[in-house]
């Protein structure tokens, strides 16, 4: 017989939000547990060496995603790396600590990298996802981005990859953005 869950703490129900998100850029102290991060989060980590380089380059973005409140951890749970080519964000990289998805970190990432973006007057967004990604797929959806074309066999294992792009309006709200 399974046992219920008591009323308000449902094993299916929303999972809770993070107190508060915080997202800054990444500094060089954050390169170790970033590199920790997107081992534990997505099949091909960065490594620090790449993630260092990356906070070297003028083209490229890096934030991280910290949390505040009882439990949280010290350091980062979520990071995202974008490269801005011309007038085009390319997001490279969105990662979150497994313990912490569900809470609102990645929304928050990708809504701060759309808010810049749309600042700095460039014109669009582009990604690849990994097509059995539901939750990623849909996170994008929820921001307006549209699927317009695959990669096939992209990744290492062979998984397409799924190319998505987000026209950017300035001063306009992406749909799904954090409020």
């Amino acid at each position: 017989m399974r046992r219920r869950a008591p009323p308000g703490r449902e094993a299916c129900g929303p999972a809770p939000r993070a107190a508060a998100i915080v997202i800054r850029p990444a500094a060089a102290a954050d390169v170790r547990a970033v590199a920790v991060l997107t081992a534990r989060s997505i099949p091909t980590a960065w490594s620090e060496a790449s993630l260092t380089a990356e906070l070297a380059d003028p083209n490229a973005r890096s934030i991280v995603a910290n949390v505040a409140g009882a439990g949280a951890p010290q350091g980062p749970v979520g990071y995202l790396l974008a490269h801005r080519i011309v007038d085009e964000l390319h997001v490279l990289l969105l990662a979150v600590e497994p313990a912490w998805r569900r809470r609102g970190i990645a929304s928050a990432l990708v809504g701060q990298a759309l808010a810049e973006a749309r600042r700095a007057g460039l014109r669009a967004a582009l990604l690849e996802v990994r097509a059995g990604n539901a939750a990623a797929c849909a996170l994008y959806r929820g921001f307006g981005f549209r699927e317009v074309g695959r990669r096939r066999r992209y990744y290492e294992d062979g998984e397409d990859a799924v190319l998505l792009t987000l026209t950017l309006d300035a001063g306009e709200d992406a749909p799904g953005a954090p409020r």
